[in-house]
């Protein structure tokens, strides 16, 4: 017996509904921080999101997301873990240190909007306003909750331990059984609490977590900042004893997770100095180093005050050099100094040594006169100079410089190595200017008779041209939005026909107007690079498909596949034979002409109707005696009847022609006893229409109409009157 199916039963969740909704909410982040407060893209964006929304919680109360450094889990399961757009969402949001987040139904554009002002708060500044509940609260977000991470679980039960285990000792075992715990139980804590760590085997099970898995570096961010805040009341002693115990751990890692790790480090010492001078004085001045040198390089944010520490730590050595330091140092006596000073500084000539200008400058800072604003045009300059300073892009700058010349196989196996990795990394960063570099100068170099590579074997065209890759640039297009469309337009040109196979794909299967809408520009940008493609899918069987890349085709200015467009203009949907004639038309008029009056001919409204949009690409008289023809038609008592005359109306219009105004004015001068209200409105629509007329040709209609006893036509006849003269008919 059949099983009868619950009514009740809540529908499985469209995925592809879910990921939109994932990614425009990825996307209005985004523009919060690229547009100023109020920008129609702000709104424009939450709008998205909540129309998107409401089609997730059609059979549902609201939708959770928990959340993962790197992977988002929804309704028990993780979603894909290798997407982009989920791991940038879930990275972001487990930065903020939020466990999960619920939308109820009920969800409104201004709380999406207020949500993600929220969330461009850094989290100290979150911590001192009460946290995300508080806010929301706040906020009055009546439809959004946050559970945040409760770091105060990751702690052992210190019932029954002997009294020489030292605080700091727990927090620190604790803190390694939560680096290791790929998972949380339901109060929060590691799943293995049971065996003590040392911080070498910590390192090794990492080591080999990442090995296994393939990751580039571990997320050590919340799990550091929790701890080194837990530190802040601990004692000297055992603030250096942890100091050791990082140091440790950092050395015991591989390349990756060592920098990642040491940068989640340093990131929450910034946040907490007090904390920061106990532990940074135990810590190897070579690590030390490497913080300052990642810091001058822009890779890593720290405050002033941090810096100040890491200066001193990084030049201090141990108390007992410093000791024999200073015993071997003899400072001159004070007489000594003040003689030197004086010749250095002579009163007649100390403007040699000082410019008046630093002099005044430095006045202005001893004094606290110094203004932060500085003119627009020195910003602006100055942001420049920063953003060339990249290390990558000087890494990318020298390898450039030696493709100039001949390298030897094994100099040239390490750059395409290079360039693959600096490939992903302006990719992820978004600079797409550079990576265009990378293509346009390798592809130069393999044509060069410098080469050793072959096309077969070389990896750097090859991987921008992975379909991975390719899908990563296209997503970028809505991550980065406008301000960056220029930029990623012009590289996936430089690319050309790899990207055409994928843009139809995508614009075949989208279902969101804008993106198609992004997509088939993208196609028209590639211009002929995608007309091979393009010419193999207007054979497919979804007519909508057919008739948009018609139209990309029709956008082009490029010679285009004649061939291919002619065959379509006898396909069976009036849309798509539309679009094939529209082209026909600047490639072969005469066709053009003569399938375009078999269209309105044909009785099909449908095809009549699409072929009138075509009208006023012909100059054939035939086309212009069949429209008279469709407009004198007698008119039929129905709406959709007088919407197909002033369709014929404004093509006539359109074309301008003064040997129409003799049928229009027949028209007028008809009167029916049986519909006279449709006709009156069929009257008034042709009176509107003669404005776009020569004014010449249509002056003796209009006068008669305003002399007429109809006085909302005479009104209506005088404003037409009143629109600037068309002198000639358009051609």
């Amino acid at each position: 017996m059949e099983q009868k199916q619950d009514p009740t039963a809540k529908p499985d969740l469209d995925t592809r509904i879910l990921s939109d909704f994932i990614y425009e909410l990825n996307i209005a982040r985004r523009q919060l921080s690229l547009y100023p407060p109020g920008h129609p893209q702000i709104l424009s964006s939450s709008e998205n999101v909540l129309d998107i929304f409401s089609r997730l919680c059609q059979f549902r109360e609201g939708i959770t997301f928990g959340i993962a450094p790197e992977a988002l889990l929804f309704e028990g399961e993780w979603l894909d873990r290798d997407n982009p757009v989920y791991r940038d969402l879930a990275r972001f949001l487990a930065n903020l240190e939020i466990a999960s987040i619920h939308f109820k139904h009920g969800l409104t554009t201004a709380e999406v909007v207020q949500l993600n002002r929220i969330l461009s708060s850094d989290l100290e500044t979150i911590r001192k306003q009460g946290g995300f509940p508080a806010l929301l609260q706040l906020q009055q977000l009546q439809h959004v909750e946050i559970v945040p991470v409760d770091y105060d679980v990751f702690q052992t039960d210190t019932s029954g331990l002997p009294a020489n285990d030292t605080d700091a000792d727990l927090l620190w075992d604790d803190f390694l059984h939560g680096l290791i715990g790929e998972q949380l139980d339901r109060d929060g804590r590691a799943l293995d609490m049971s065996a003590r760590l040392d911080a070498q085997r910590v390192a090794e099970i990492l080591n080999q977590s990442r090995t296994e898995n393939g990751d580039k570096g571990g997320n050590y961010d919340r799990a550091i900042s929790s701890f080194i805040a837990r530190m802040q009341d601990k004692n000297d002693h055992a603030c250096a004893e942890i100091g050791g115990q990082i140091a440790a751990l950092a050395a015991g890692l591989n390349a990756a997770d060592k920098r990642n790790f040491l940068n989640s480090t340093f990131r929450a010492l910034n946040r907490h100095p007090h904390t920061a001078q106990k532990i940074l004085q135990t810590l190897p001045q070579e690590m030390v180093a490497s913080a300052l040198q990642q810091h001058s390089e822009n890779e890593l944010n720290l405050s002033s005050r941090l810096i100040d520490l890491l200066g001193h730590f990084s030049t201090s050595g141990s108390p007992e050099d410093n000791a024999q330091t200073a015993m071997a140092t003899e400072l001159p006596g004070d007489e000594t100094t003040r003689a030197r000073i004086d010749i250095l500084l002579l009163e007649d000539n100390h403007d040699d040594y000082l410019p008046n200008e630093y002099q005044q400058t430095l006045e202005k800072i001893l004094t606290g006169q110094v203004r932060g604003n500085l003119p627009a045009e020195v910003t602006h300059e100055l942001k420049h100079q920063l953003d060339t300073q990249s290390a990558e892009r000087q890494c990318c700058a020298i390898i450039f410089n030696m493709l100039c010349r001949k390298v030897e196989p094994e100099v040239e196996e390490t750059l395409q190595n290079s360039l693959t990795e600096l490939t992903q990394y302006f990719l992820d960063t978004g600079d797409f200017i550079t990576l265009r570099e990378i293509f346009t100068r390798w592809s130069n170099y393999l044509y060069s008779d410098h080469a050793r590579a072959r096309f077969l074997d070389e990896k750097v065209l090859a991987a921008h041209s992975r379909e991975g890759f390719m899908n990563e640039v296209l997503d970028s297009v809505e991550r980065w939005g406008e301000e960056k469309y220029p930029d990623i337009s012009a590289y996936i040109v430089d690319i050309g026909e790899p990207y055409a196979e994928l843009l139809v794909a995508r614009l075949a299967e989208d279902e969101v107007m804008t993106r198609r809408k992004t997509w088939m520009k993208l196609l028209v940008e590639l211009g002929a690079k995608g007309h091979q493609i393009i010419s193999k899918c207007l054979e497919d069987e979804r007519w909508y498909l057919v008739r948009n890349l018609l139209i990309v085709l029709g956008r082009q200015h490029d010679v285009l596949p004649a061939k291919a467009v002619h065959q379509l203009t006898g396909h069976a949907h009036p849309k798509v034979r539309q679009e094939a004639l529209r082209i026909l038309f600047r490639i072969n008029p005469a066709t053009a002409n003569r399938l375009l009056l078999k269209e309105l001919s044909s009785g099909n409204r449908a095809a009549i109707s699409a072929a009138i949009q075509l009208a006023e690409l012909s100059g054939d008289e035939k086309i212009l005696q069949q429209l008279h023809r469709l407009v004198q038609a007698e008119l039929q008592n129905n709406d959709d009847d007088l919407t197909f005359k002033k369709t014929i109306l404004d093509a006539l219009a359109l074309k301008g022609r003064p040997e129409t105004i003799p049928v229009l004015a027949k028209l007028l001068r008809k009167k029916s006893f049986i519909r006279p209200r449709r006709e009156k409105d069929f009257h008034l629509e042709i009176i509107k229409h003669l404005g776009a007329f020569p004014k010449q040709a249509c002056e003796p209609l209009l006068n008669s109409i305003i002399n007429g006893r109809d006085r909302t036509q005479s009104r209506l006849a005088q404003a037409q009157m009143s629109l600037p003269p068309q002198t000639e008919a358009p051609q």
